[in-house]
């Protein structure tokens, strides 16, 4: 109790420290008198498919830039995405690698461990969606953070733009421009466990055409006997300028990963290995025409999945999207989209193969009005093979109080449909599954000014149809309706030129959906700033966290303190080093898993 305590006066005290800073003027003299500084807000696309800024949308949204994901030496999405408000990503012990299936009966059976406000979220890579075809969730080591430029959140149900899935919200992580850049990097380094990193990246681009190239290889061993984690991760991106306002770009990714499964502290095993191969290729084009600016992409993602126990799988995802958006009059900005996918797989010992698809046009309008308010509209008609048409709307609105503060509300649907897997493989599968929907209220304020900004909402998200593995007659069921209630904040302070402080804060009651959902969470980063060095020292607290549903398996609460610094020995020489969980925490975030202890990792980075 002392200790949740203590967290609760550090966030209090970060954010009283923020508000006072941005309360208390700039020193001037006394015959001049400053007028405040206002701080813009990040641009974002994924929340609107318009370039815009996060002040002026009605939902959540969050901006990870990639030096915070380069400082701290980031190997999994886990690391990155976790410190926004809101989303919760679970890894099981062995460095680098995230939780993707729970055992037997465990809340998220098929799911993978990466939440946004307790539920599903649509994860893409520049707007390609990198769910498996027979599972509906990502491999979450797949989504390497040294591709992202930025990484775009939305919190919230997004299933008007996005579709199935994004119940909770949407992680897109967007990678770096080609064209009309020039950049090589070349890192290795080493750590704890007989960690070994490589990664190198080759950029080069003019006003007509670029070609960017990434590889990535990571390997560790495990905190435990008979674990470890081995991945390469391989992305070609390449971008030509047709006209001047057409543009084409193509990218490639390739990744293969395997994991050794210790199993739990209670239930050892060895040789418990998955191997897992995922590929995908998108194509876009892109321009500007007299109604607005235009987009097509067309893309493919599949893999091969092999486990221990004989399971062998394909699977694929095949889908084409098109948008055009509209300036009609004054004040108003209007998106109209359709999106089309088929996707299943093949279960390859039986030779049994299901395939799905989907299909929907949707559009989102936005309107301006006296200068201060802002209101949208969303709507979608999504048709599914087996469940018909799903009408999804979404509403929203802001008001610009001030060129510093800002209201929001917002109302809007998601659903999921059940996976292939859940429907048709294996005993556990039922054909009678119906999707799951959810329904999110939420209001919010942005206050920025002068190097501080805060962002908070709190939020009431409504589902039915859940679905859950039901252990009576052990089959995957639709178990009732479900309801969160949440608060979430987010401070950026920069009380000194060389000091900014990033925290963050997750208040959440899930009520019997408690399966890797805390109900606090709280990340505090302070970024410091020297002449050839800049540091991180990182704080991440989680409170009444549980391993199943049903407040079962409740896991300790921990504390964790995290150190990075970066050095600078030439323009194009740099040294990074990593202390992580510094004061030997004991502490799990899946059950029988125990996290690795004090680690330590050092990076060589050539760059040009």
């Amino acid at each position: 109790m002392n200790r949740v305590r203590s967290i609760f006066l550090l966030a209090i005290f970060g954010l009283f420290t923020g508000l006072l800073h941005a309360a208390v003027p700039a020193s001037s003299d006394s015959t001049k008198k400053e007028k405040p500084k206002y701080t813009f807000s990040p641009i974002v696309v994924t929340a609107t498919k318009i370039p815009q800024a996060t002040r002026d949308l009605s939902m959540s949204v969050n901006v990870i830039p990639a030096k915070e994901v380069q400082i701290e030496m980031a190997h999994n999405v886990g690391q990155i995405v976790d410190e926004a408000p809101g989303v919760m990503v679970i890894q099981f012990g062995t460095p680098g690698a995230v939780s993707q299936n729970g055992r037997a009966g465990s809340k998220n059976l098929s799911g993978s461990k990466i939440l946004v406000r307790g539920t599903n979220a649509v994860t893409m890579i520049d707007g390609r969606p990198t769910m498996m075809g027979i599972f509906d969730h990502p491999i979450g080591n797949a989504l390497n953070p040294f591709l992202a430029q930025k990484i775009e959140i939305i919190r919230g149900p997004a299933s008007v733009l996005y579709g199935s899935n994004a119940t909770g919200g949407v992680i897109n992580f967007l990678t770096p421009p080609v064209l009309k850049h020039k950049q090589t990097r070349l890192r290795v380094g080493g750590g704890t466990f007989q960690t070994k990193t490589y990664a190198f990246s080759q950029i080069y681009g003019t006003e007509r055409f670029g070609l960017g190239i990434f590889w990535n290889g990571f390997g560790t061993r495990s905190n435990r006997l008979n674990g470890g984690y081995h991945a390469h991760d391989f992305f070609v991106k390449v971008a030509a300028r047709l006209t001047n306002h057409w543009q084409a770009e193509a990218s490639l990714k390739r990744y293969r990963g395997k994991w050794l499964d210790p199993g739990t502290t209670f239930k050892p095993l060895k040789n418990n290995w998955f191997d897992f191969t995922r590929r995908g290729a998108d194509f876009r084009l892109k321009g500007r025409t007299r109604l607005g600016n235009t987009e097509f992409l067309v893309y493919r993602s599949d893999g091969h999945h092999a486990i221990y126990d004989g399971y062998l799988s394909d699977d694929w995802t095949n889908g084409a999207k098109a948008s055009q958006t509209f300036h009609p009059w004054l004040g108003n900005q209007t998106v109209v989209g359709a999106d089309f996918r088929s996707y299943g797989g093949k279960d390859l010992n039986s030779g049994k193969s299901w395939n799905v698809t989907e299909w929907a046009p949707y559009f989102l309008t936005q309107q301006l009005f006296s200068k201060k308010w802002i209101a949208s509209f969303g709507y979608r008609l999504n048709h599914h093979a087996i469940y018909g048409f799903t009408s999804v709307p979404s509403l929203g609105l802001v008001f610009q109080a001030t060129q510093a503060l800002a209201f929001r509300a917002n109302a809007s649907k998601g659903f999921r449909s059940p996976s292939v897997m859940q429907l048709y493989l294996y005993p556990p599968s039922n054909t009678d599954l119906k999707p799951e929907r959810t329904t999110n209220q939420e209001i919010g304020l942005n206050y920025t000014l002068s190097g501080f900004s805060l962002d908070l909402v709190t939020y009431r998200l409504q589902g039915k149809n859940l679905i859950q593995f039901y252990f009576p007659d052990k089959k995957f069921r639709n178990v009732g309706s479900f309801q969160f209630r949440g608060i979430e904040a987010a401070l950026n302070a920069r009380p000194f030129s060389f000091l900014q402080e990033r925290l963050s804060f997750t208040h959440q009651d899930v009520g019997f959906v408690t399966g890797y959902n805390p109900q606090h969470r709280l990340v505090n980063a302070l970024h410091f700033t020297g002449h050839k060095w800049t540091g991180l020292f990182k704080t991440t607290w989680v409170h009444n966290l549980y391993s199943d549903n049903f407040h079962r398996e409740k896991l300790p609460d921990f504390l964790v303190f995290d150190l990075y610094v970066s050095l600078s020995f030439h323009k194009n020489l740099g040294l990074s080093l990593a202390a992580r969980n510094m004061t030997d925490e004991k502490y799990q975030m899946e059950y029988g898993y125990p996290m690795p202890g004090r680690n330590f990792e050092a990076e060589l980075e050539f760059r040009y």
